[in-house]
């Protein structure tokens, strides 16, 4: 086969050093042939294909299942194999592939790779679907594909992945063009290197085709792939232990500012035991004005072929705000706080020790449970802003107690989804608390109106940093900040996001700014109940509820919100980074 680039264009919308390579953007045709090269060898070069001559030699093949389907006027019966190396440390294909048992044909192809396989060190999987369609009774051709590549940042290991996905959708297929032989000499890929003009004009223009464009593959497919990489491995475990790596939950773990440590430095690493299927994390961190050290230790155990299904041992001292919400970013609260003394964490330190659970369920949801001792301390104000002073800060210490918690969950932080948590504790006196949260996106049109919720009820003998409170940014805007508060919450919001053009300003390698900004008006209403002793913050007297509008801008990355309280008639602006990117920073 040959393909030959006749037109290319890309664009970066942010910093990046992504370079596309030029089998990302080719097909594949014979399933990879008997060596499999992927990002032009940088990535994957020269494994041996399971169906190739070698390959029958060096990997083991289980018939899992077959099935006989309709295709092109013809009954196929097909045979689902899946495959994995016989030595799970060298490289190699895992996976599952479908074959047309009369012609032996490669028509699907669901697999990843062993981790030796891998020759960039910040590659953590790579996913490949290959379908194939029965092209007028006379041959298996490309019919879609998917190659995803997910990324890790390298010396830093965070909680997110970098993602490449290449998605094709072949058709209108002539099975006898003339043409000429010399077309096939050279490399399978020729044409363009590098972006170019193509041989004739573009139809529209690039951020029209992005912006109509539709998945050609869900997520729910490769992650479908995934799942059925992990059955072809069940039971095997890849050898070797992984290279240890600096780890953060998020950014600011590696250094922040708040009222109560000045600025704090923490981190961390991840060793792990593929063998064993064991991951030790230790941590530590230092307040430069408290001289207050914290961090811990967690040992992981993994099930078999599954870095979601763990079970771990901990031990902790923590500094944390005492809300489960939170309502800006770290980084953004470091520097708020740091030159005004405008800090929005209200802290307690948490020592403890114990179990955890996680275990993936149905339909992308997961359950965590815990089990152990914990005792929060009080905290007070060590630093200094460099203008301004900080508002006092709460006694939320309390002796302490075993707890226990279980928790449903399905997406994460501002994405769609929702969760349901109970915890409780037994100690000099027996308390329960329970939450729930969710976030609906539903399309009308070209807008979408997103209704989101969250609130729970603490029982009278939860200690302080077990309750509830609100007011002002991320949750009542107009309100004075954490103004309201008790042993009973709820909080709603109503936003109707309503795509506008801008016109897009040029930044260099950047591109532009972006065509499109999102504008939300929206309205919030909040209730807090049950009185908590010697705290700042009392139960409202009624429902209190804000309207405002927010402006997202390049491509959602910044938010920018206005407020105004029915009840008081005060107006409260607010700025951050969209709240995707809070986990990150």
């Amino acid at each position: 086969s040959k393909q030959v680039i006749r037109g290319w264009r890309d664009r970066r919308y942010l910093p990046t050093d992504i370079r596309y390579h030029r089998d990302h953007l080719g097909i594949v045709t014979d399933g990879f042939g008997p060596r499999i090269r992927i990002g032009d060898g940088d990535e994957v070069k020269d494994v041996v294909h399971p169906l190739s001559e070698e390959g029958l030699a060096r990997y083991e093949f289980a018939r899992r299942d077959s099935a006989t389907v309709a295709t092109g006027g013809a009954r196929v019966t097909l045979d689902v194999i899946d495959v994995r190396p016989r030595d799970p440390g060298a490289p190699g294909v895992i996976g599952t592939v479908y074959l047309d048992r009369a012609t032996a044909e490669l028509v699907r192809a669901r697999f990843s790779f062993t981790p030796v396989s891998y020759l960039d060190h910040t590659v953590e999987d790579l996913t490949v679907l290959l379908d194939y369609a029965y092209v007028e009774g006379r041959a298996w051709l490309p019919w879609h594909q998917t190659i995803e590549i997910r990324r890790n940042a390298g010396w830093l290991d965070l909680p997110y992945v970098g993602i490449i996905r290449g998605a094709w959708e072949f058709g209108d297929y002539d099975l006898d063009p003339a043409i000429p032989e010399p077309t096939f000499v050279g490399r399978a890929i020729g044409g363009l290197v590098v972006p170019g003009d193509s041989a004739r004009p573009w139809p529209q223009p690039f951020d029209s085709v992005l912006a109509a464009a539709g998945p050609v593959v869900s997520e729910r497919d490769v992650a479908q792939a995934r799942v059925e990489v992990a059955r072809a491995i069940e039971g095997q475990v890849t050898a070797g232990a992984s290279h240890p790596r600096v780890v953060a939950h998020d950014l600011s773990d590696l250094v922040h500012f708040d009222r109560v440590q000045g600025v704090a430095l923490g981190a961390g690493t991840r060793v792990e035991s593929r063998v064993l299927r064991v991951s030790l994390l230790p941590r530590l961190g230092v307040g430069l004005a408290d001289g207050r050290v914290t961090g811990g230790l967690e040992v992981r155990l993994h099930r078999a072929n599954s870095q979601l299904s763990t079970f771990s041992f901990y031990a902790d001292r923590s500094i944390r705000d005492f809300s489960d919400r939170p309502v800006m970013s770290r980084v953004l609260n470091s520097l708020t706080a740091q030159e005004s003394g405008d800090d929005h964490g209200d802290y307690v330190l948490v020592e403890g020790a114990g179990v955890r659970l996680q275990l993936p369920l149905a339909h992308d949801s997961r359950l965590t449970t815990r089990l152990g001792w914990e005792d929060p301390g009080p905290l007070a104000i060590s630093a200094t802003p460099a203008r301004g002073s900080f508002r006092p800060q709460p006694d939320l210490g309390a002796p302490g107690y075993w707890a226990g918690s279980l928790g449903l969950a399905k997406g994460g932080e501002g994405e769609a989804g929702w969760g349901l948590s109970l915890d409780g504790g037994i100690g000099r006196s027996e308390w329960g608390r329970v939450t729930a949260g969710f976030q609906l996106e539903i399309p009308a049109g070209s807008t979408e109106v997103q209704l989101q919720g969250y609130g729970g009820a603490a029982t009278a003998g939860a200690p302080t940093w077990r309750t509830f409170v609100l007011g002002g940014r991320g949750t009542l805007l107009g309100e004075r900040y954490r103004a309201w508060g008790g042993r009973q919450m709820a909080l709603g919001t109503l936003e109707w996001r309503i795509p506008a053009p801008i016109p897009a300003l040029p930044l260099g390698d950047f591109a532009s700014t972006g065509h499109e900004a999102v504008l939300a008006p929206f309205i919030s209403a909040g209730w807090a109940g049950g009185r908590v002793t010697g705290m700042p913050w009392s139960p409202t007297d009624k429902v209190r509820i804000t309207t405002g509008v927010a402006l997202e801008l390049f491509y959602r990355l910044i938010r920018i919100e206005a407020g105004r309280s029915v009840e008081t008639g005060d107006i409260g602006v607010t700025f951050d980074v969209g709240r995707a990117w809070w986990g990150v920073l």
